[in-house]
């Protein structure tokens, strides 16, 4: 039994029609049991999903199983056409110089939200251009989701830590995980 929002839920319930029950503890939270489902529906379930924040000179792409992240990294735009190759082989060996948080996924991805900020619309067509189905996701507010993001994977030391992290500098890109952000935020139904 896998526990799934509503959101998530629904779609690959209706395909099992298996057994779906309301937690009493969160009204948003539904146990579906996957013993019913067919092949097809139970492998949607634990699938990873793919976030890209794009970018004129570079992007982040993260990829985000049951909301925790896996694997991100700050890929030159240039390498698109690598990451899409990844994309579709399951194959993700080509990106592992730009590993930047996690390590490299074993699978293919489910579903690939990208932000419709700069660059966008580039990456959109090469994503047609290749057949992959892309879901537009409002970017708006992501790098500072990102920068908390950052805060909560590595915490400050030492005298840092009583600074508030407002003031704190960030030693690096958070493009990565403005893509983990983005794909929260499509998680959460704000499109």
């Amino acid at each position: 039994i896998y526990t799934l929002s509503l959101h998530d839920a629904l779609p690959i319930w209706s395909a099992a029609r298996g057994d779906l029950r309301v937690d009493s503890g969160e009204s948003r939270a539904v146990d579906v049991d996957v013993s019913a489902m067919g092949d097809d529906a139970r492998r949607q379930v634990g699938r990873p999903l793919c976030g890209i924040d794009p970018g004129r000179d570079k992007f982040g792409v993260a990829i985000v199983s049951d909301d925790r992240l896996d694997f991100s990294a700050i890929v030159p735009a240039f390498e698109l056409d690598a990451v899409i190759g990844c994309m579709l082989s399951g194959n993700w060996e080509g990106l592992a110089r730009f590993l930047c948080e996690g390590t490299l996924p074993q699978d293919r991805v489910e579903r690939i939200y990208l932000g419709d900020g700069t660059g966008s619309e580039a990456f959109e067509k090469k994503f047609v251009e290749k057949g992959i189905e892309c879901c537009m996701i409002d970017e708006r507010m992501t790098t500072l989701e990102a920068e908390r993001l950052y805060w909560s994977l590595h915490p400050p030391g030492g005298l840092w830590r009583l600074l508030p992290r407002a003031l704190l500098p960030i030693p690096r890109s958070v493009d990565d995980l403005a893509a983990w952000a983005i794909v929260r935020k499509a998680q959460a139904g704000f499109r």
